[in-house]
């Protein structure tokens, strides 16, 4: 029970700490910029979700780690980190608002369900927190980054669109 707590109190603190950095520094930066600029910056982050392929290699792991854990976190990072450059080449090619809009919602909505259906999965398939051997920094470190990241953008995403929608009401009057 003790090593569970210590990764629970770990990945909280980490999520805390990545958010107090976010919002304090970044954020207020991001937030005046135009979206694209805003979404170039966050999005970069995830290019580093090859890190959990680390679930798959056996010596990272333990051999006990189970395996309907392991393959759907990791092809879940991979394909996020996939998401995630094609959104960037988007945002940073393409003059369509609407095409860079949507990938920038359909990586957002799906790295955000990998990170959060692992954090569910984890703790009914996993049975000791040592099975995941070295990779138990890739839940205390980078994965709370990333979710802080998802919330970011999906701040951005979301506002932007409101914050537009009232300058036209407010110009309309």
């Amino acid at each position: 029970m003790g090593d569970t707590l210590f990764l629970g109190l770990s990945t909280l603190a980490s999520l805390i700490g990545w958010y107090v950095v976010i919002r304090t520094f970044a954020w207020p930066k991001l937030e005046s910029q135009p979206k694209r600029s805003a979404l170039r910056a966050l999005i970069p982050i995830h290019f580093i979700r090859f890190i959990g392929t680390g679930f798959l290699i056996t010596g990272v792991v333990a051999h006990e780690l189970p395996a309907g854990f392991a393959q759907p976190a990791a092809y879940g990072d991979l394909v996020s980190m996939v998401l995630a450059y094609l959104t960037f080449a988007t945002l940073q090619w393409s003059e369509s608002e609407r095409l860079q809009q949507a990938f920038a919602w359909i990586f957002n909505i799906i790295g955000t369900f990998d990170l959060l259906f692992a954090f569910a999965m984890g703790p009914t398939l996993v049975r000791h927190v040592g099975d995941f051997g070295a990779t138990y920094f890739v839940l205390t470190v980078p994965v709370p980054l990333l979710l802080i990241t998802h919330l970011f953008i999906f701040r951005t995403l979301i506002k932007r669109k409101y914050s537009n929608f009232a300058a036209k009401v407010t110009t309309a009057i």
